[in-house]
């Protein structure tokens, strides 16, 4: 299983929430989780097969900044 993580803007638990709730939709075999206190705010997903595209493209278009680390 391999990891993927990202720097992200998102700010608080509400937020990072609800993103969690729109990937695990589209990617339902992944596991998905934000680190807010960490200072990148990190998303962090592990599965199967790299995403690491669709899940950038996601949250741009959710107007969160990512970059893959």
């Amino acid at each position: 299983m391999a990891v993927e993580i990202f720097k992200t803007n998102v700010q608080d638990e509400q937020h990072a929430d609800l993103l969690i709730t729109s990937l695990q939709q589209a990617i339902p075999d992944f596991l998905i989780n934000f680190d807010l206190e960490d200072r990148d705010r990190i998303l962090r997903i592990s599965g199967n097969r790299d995403v690491s595209g669709m899940v950038i493209s996601f949250l741009r278009r959710e107007g969160v900044e990512c970059k893959l680390l």
